[in-house]
């Protein structure tokens, strides 16, 4: 809405994602933080099923003020975003309850709480805090395709394992010797309205993903590509994440050396260093042999992704709703 009101994106196209997006985030925590409140008051009021707000009065035998009988049960949500909007874990009843083997973990507030009251209640505590974890931390809660996160196919390769409509994650890189932090301090959150472009390239190592990187490049410099079209440095905030050193990146060969040189005309490289099993590269599942991008959106959620010489698709998506 940000760019919308800056006159450099499409209201018409943007406004319809709500239903999708920001919809779906009130409905979650409507849910959330009213299953909470009805254990910590003993309420016997019932957690309204937002996600069919059409059939709240025909499914509440006194209306929809809040009686309404939730009687959509899932698994929870997936932080990758591979499990559907759920409004009821295991265990959690039809008036939001959540207790220990599926039993109601309320009682009156005016009765004196007994031992089973005791168990009960730590019971549901285990629960609540096991299945809505993740969305209380932020990083959980999938939206639904659209224009700004576009659905991937069965059959389309996967750049990344992540994938598009969730949280995006904020591991710990390197920024040079002796300075390290997060991913996301060098997304510049004060201005607001940037797409942050995360460029993944492994060692640089590989015929394959360096000329990736150098499609990308090349189309970076582009006067009609994606990068120039929609306001460069202005719009777009892109970093490469390498799993090589400081001072390794120093001694590259000179092909590889002209590559970086070339990349870093438009982009800000950074150093994975942590341990294989906690780096940047795995917590987004990237291909080393190819190489990997994801779209951080201004809110920091996950666009979409793609592989690095896939300049195209990263110009289809931006032409949908940017101007």
């Amino acid at each position: 809405m940000g760019l919308a009101a800056k006159g450099k994106a499409k209201i018409d196209t943007l406004l319809p994602t709500y239903n999708s997006e920001r919809r779906q985030h009130a409905v979650r925590i409507i849910e959330v933080s009213g299953t909470y409140l009805r254990f910590v008051c003993g309420s016997d009021l019932h957690v309204p099923d937002l996600q069919n707000v059409e059939n709240l009065e025909k499914n509440s035998p006194r209306g929809a003020n809040g009686y309404t009988i939730n009687d959509t049960k899932g698994e929870g949500h997936a932080t990758n975003g591979d499990q559907p909007n759920g409004s009821l874990t295991n265990g959690q009843e039809e008036n939001g309850d959540l207790s220990k083997d599926g039993k109601s973990s309320k009682h009156p507030a005016s009765d004196k709480p007994k031992e089973g009251d005791r168990e009960a209640d730590l019971g549901f505590l285990v629960n609540f805090f096991k299945s809505y974890g993740p969305f209380l931390l932020g990083v959980d809660c999938p939206y639904g395709s659209s224009i700004i996160r576009p659905e991937l196919t069965e059959s389309e390769p996967r750049p990344l394992s992540i994938k598009p409509g969730v949280r995006a994650p904020n591991p710990r890189i390197c920024f040079g010797s002796g300075d390290t932090g997060y991913l996301y301090d060098k997304f510049k959150l004060g201005r607001g309205t940037q797409f942050h472009i995360v460029v993944f390239g492994s060692s640089l190592s590989g015929q394959q993903i360096q000329n990736n990187l150098r499609s990308l490049a090349e189309a970076l410099q582009d006067p009609t590509g994606f990068y120039q079209r929609f306001g460069g440095a202005g719009m777009f905030n892109i970093i490469l994440v390498t799993k090589l050193m400081p001072f390794e990146i120093e001694t590259l060969p000179p092909k590889t050396a002209e590559l970086v040189d070339l990349l870093r005309r438009k982009v800000e490289v950074v150093y994975d260093d942590r341990p294989p099993d906690e780096d940047a590269h795995t917590t987004y599942g990237v291909n080393h042999a190819k190489g990997g991008i994801v779209v951080v959106r201004p809110d920091l959620w996950v666009g979409m992704t793609a592989f690095p010489n896939e300049t195209d698709r990263l110009a289809d998506y931006f032409a949908g709703f940017l101007v």
